[in-house]
């Protein structure tokens, strides 16, 4: 099953120990979290994670860390429950042209095809490598009206993308 994950990148690290702090005034328990690489965050105040940290589940594993601005925990899970809901990204965009496609192209920049391309997946055609320099020349950005139904179809089984939808490639 997909969940919601927070925005952001998490860091994978793996907890060493604990330091439990003086609860919040709303009464939910605060820790210094010492991680095995050497580094030690503290949980935001009042966090959901904050609550959950010190359950069995969480140790001896890598876990997925996000971090406020300032350092704080804000949201964990374990790394391997973090690899099966991570956010595929994906370009939308529109052929100029009759004779280049039909209508939208999603572009999966960070899904190597081989031999330089990138996957690609269109309503006629479904999965297949694509020139992503080449397809962004023939076509122009998708707006979100023109690909909601290719960004449904793509969300719905049997694929069942969590996607994240980029205007760039990273590259």
């Amino acid at each position: 099953m997909r969940m919601h994950l927070p925005a952001g990148t998490p860091e994978i690290r793996t907890i060493d120990w604990l330091d439990h702090l003086p609860s919040t005034s709303n009464g939910n328990p605060r820790y210094d979290v010492h991680f095995t690489d050497g580094t030690v965050a503290r949980t935001q105040s009042d966090a959901m994670c904050a609550v959950g940290i010190g359950n069995p589940e969480f140790r001896d594993v890598p876990l997925a860390v996000w971090l406020s601005r300032a350092g704080r925990i804000t949201h964990l899970m374990r790394a391997d429950k973090y690899e099966e809901n991570k956010p595929t990204r994906v370009i939308f965009r529109r052929w100029y042209r009759q004779c280049d496609g039909t209508g939208i192209i999603a572009l999966f920049p960070g899904d190597d095809a081989g031999r330089g391309m990138v996957q690609s997946f269109e309503h006629i055609g479904q999965h297949g490598p694509a020139d992503l320099a080449g397809v962004i020349r023939r076509t122009k950005p998708a707006a979100e009206a023109e690909y909601a139904d290719l960004m449904r179809e793509l969300e719905s089984e049997p694929y069942r993308y969590n996607l994240r939808v980029i205007k760039r490639s990273p590259h």
